[in-house]
């Protein structure tokens, strides 16, 4: 015996981020526009590097001279000349400079802002030539691939659901879309006395847009 359940709900992308600027300076380049189909860790905006590259090399010989003096001070010790204290401060001066250099190697990264994951990139917030403080929008990129199908159930009909049971969405032009049940609600909602479902779909294409009613 089969019990057939029916709901109204509409398809939804799984995620959409906006992608932030971590450092000052200003935006000099821009290689995607609203609609561009982007793959994880693909350049959305890149800043201006500066002075940062200049750090970047101070860094690098702060920590070779670091070095240097650590492999001298261990060499003394060897030979008599040099206590653990001192050696402890050479040992101290070396951690600093390699942590100094991993910063700026970090904020150099940072200067190009990517794409966490693939997808579609939904709007720019930034053009070139704009100055960006921390915290502002470089883009908005949504995951369109899984596509959800979400829709509320009865509290008679949420028993007979169980996940990975196929469920078959019927949209407004005809199209028939089939995938498997991947999240039931453990709570109700209060007013309609309904549990949340959702039902994954395989959208490579990007076919499936957010928001039709199924």
């Amino acid at each position: 015996q089969s019990r057939l359940v029916t709901v109204r709900g509409k398809t939804e992308n799984k995620r959409t981020v906006e992608v932030k600027v971590e450092l000052p300076g200003t935006v000099v380049n821009r290689p995607v526009e609203r609609g561009t189909a982007v793959q994880a860790n693909q350049l959305l905006c890149e800043i201006s590097i500066e002075d940062r590259q200049v750090s970047l090399v101070e860094a690098r010989e702060a920590l070779n001279q670091a070095r240097i003096e650590y492999q001298g001070a261990l060499s003394l010790k060897q030979k008599g000349y040099n206590s653990d204290t001192a050696i402890a401060g050479a040992k101290a001066r070396l951690a600093a400079a390699e942590a100094s250099l991993s910063r700026r190697e970090l904020d150099l990264r940072k200067t190009q802002v990517r794409a966490p994951f693939a997808g579609i990139v939904e709007d720019v917030h930034q053009e070139i030539g704009d100055y960006v403080t921390p915290g502002a929008n470089c883009a908005t990129v949504v995951d369109m691939d899984p596509m959800l199908l979400i829709g509320r159930v009865s509290e008679q009909d949420v028993t007979d659901l169980r996940l990975g049971q196929q469920a078959e969405g019927f949209l407004r032009n005809g199209e028939v879309v089939r995938g498997p049940v991947t999240f039931i609600g453990q709570q109700n909602d209060p007013t309609t006395r309904t549990y949340a479902v959702e039902i994954q779909l395989p959208n490579p294409e990007h076919t499936l847009r957010s928001g039709i009613t199924t």
